[in-house]
């Protein structure tokens, strides 16, 4: 009796395991489907204090300086990825979020109104032709913030 229940409990765990299993596979290839797919190039769209200050190709490698009265974020563009990797933010919690690679992927600075975006090129209101902010910097028209391109 009692290895009649140790193979029934046996049993059910590998089933459980493999329904979860299952349903992984199928969330994953769901996501797959329904997830917005860009027709063009990708780009990392920076934007500080609700002004958009770089659009950056993720297909180049870049290293972009935002500067704010708050203080100043380091972006960079490698392996067709974007990251935050320094900020003299408190915490520093915009480093911690790690590289993002895909369309609708988020990184944000709090502390300094920072967000970067991955975005498609593709030519819509939404999407900006890409610059690096090097227009901006001594500029007249120039917003509160400079952008210097390294």
């Amino acid at each position: 009796m009692a290895s009649e229940t140790k193979h029934s409990t046996r049993k059910g765990s590998i089933l459980l395991i493999a329904a979860v299993m299952l349903g992984a596979l199928l969330g994953s290839m769901f996501m797959q489907l329904v997830r917005p797919h860009a027709t063009g190039e990708l780009v990392a769209r920076v934007t500080s204090h609700d002004e958009v200050v770089a659009v950056l190709p993720l297909s180049q490698e870049a290293r972009q300086v935002v500067e704010c009265e708050e203080g100043a974020n380091t972006v960079v563009v490698q392996g067709e990825g974007v990251h935050i990797e320094n900020a003299n933010c408190k915490g520093g919690d915009c480093m911690k979020q790690g590289t993002i690679y895909d369309q609708g992927r988020l990184l944000v600075c709090l502390p300094h109104r920072l967000i970067v975006e991955i975005v498609p090129l593709d030519g819509s209101p939404d999407t900006p032709s890409v610059y690096t902010g090097e227009e901006l910097v001594g500029s007249s028209s120039a917003p509160d913030i400079d952008a210097v391109a390294r």
